[in-house]
């Protein structure tokens, strides 16, 4: 949520989707082939890229669902379709305190602010004022919320609406943006504000950039950005996963929390095996991604003049 104190620079957004290719999935550049990978998402973002797909029935009276897990029923003039407006969501939930009456109450509160979130910075249509209430299945049960694969469902949906946006008709696109800037600075330095601050601990990567007076824009000069991406060279773009202090220096969330449960007192007493293999596969999906970086990375192509 912090990082969207950061402003996206439309011009440095736009020189990269102008070389998104839809068929492989990469940005073409004179320097080679590249993307942005569920490395970079949980790196950057620390948003979770394994766990339960976001996937579900959608033959569902969404506004009914609404209705029961929201407990009111919008107007008609704040719904598009089996969308709602996201200036009606911040009106209407605008104060925590008419709604700490009860358990109940908290969690209709909790799932309203988690779904303006989610429309408004993570899943983002191309009006960026409403958010579609499919989303709201996956937060019935607020203590399963974080078991879902929310970084790859970004991750995928940023490819969809990058694929959409190369139409030459298309004159906007959704999706979590930001994602791209912050990929950009990472891996292209030359592309990166004058000053790369340092990595904060126990924070995502992405979130070195909050500091000092980097929440402008910067260069915003789209020809600029065309000209440096055409005369890059092979060896001023990043291509290896990145390094293993900048991991350990990550926050390591629910794998540090579940381990101190275990090794606490009640822990050693009513913990197994098994609920430490979540943990164990959690960290066996980062390094097999980190394999297959280095294994493209060994196959790219040559430098091209």
């Amino acid at each position: 949520m912090k990082l969207t104190q950061l402003k996206v620079n439309g011009a440095l957004v736009n020189a990269f989707i102008e070389r998104w290719r839809p068929e492989t999935h990469t940005f073409h550049l004179k320097c080679g082939e590249t993307t942005i990978t569920l490395q970079d998402v949980s790196v950057l973002l620390g948003i979770p890229v394994d766990g339960r797909p976001l996937i579900g029935n959608t033959n569902i009276d969404w506004f009914e669902l609404f209705h029961e897990l929201l407990g009111v029923m919008p107007d008609d003039a704040v719904i598009d379709g089996n969308s709602i407006k996201l200036s009606w969501l911040s009106s209407h939930f605008a104060n925590i305190h008419d709604f700490t009456g009860n358990q109940e109450g908290l969690e209709r509160f909790a799932r309203a602010w988690i779904l303006r979130f989610i429309g408004g910075v993570m899943f983002v249509d191309k009006s960026s004022k409403h958010v579609h209430l499919k989303y709201l299945e996956f937060l019935r049960d607020l203590r399963e919320c974080s078991s879902y694969a929310w970084g790859a469902a970004v991750l995928g949906h940023l490819y969809r609406e990058m694929c959409i946006a190369t139409d030459y008709n298309t004159k906007s696109i959704g999706g979590f943006t930001l994602l791209i800037q912050l990929w950009a600075w990472e891996r292209c330095p030359t592309l990166a504000p004058s000053v790369i601050p340092p990595q904060q601990q126990n924070a995502p990567l992405g979130y070195r950039w909050l500091g000092g007076e980097l929440h402008h824009i910067g260069n915003d000069n789209l020809i600029e950005f065309r000209r440096k991406l055409d005369v890059m060279k092979r060896d001023e773009f990043v291509w290896v996963p990145y390094a293993g202090h900048v991991e350990m220096n990550l926050s390591q969330g629910e794998i540090v929390e579940t381990l101190h449960f275990m090794v606490s007192p009640v822990g050693r007493r009513v913990c197994t095996f098994d609920d430490l293999l979540p943990c164990i596969e959690k960290i066996t999906l980062l390094s097999e991604e980190e394999d297959r970086i280095l294994e493209a990375h060994e196959d790219a192509p040559p430098s091209q003049p």
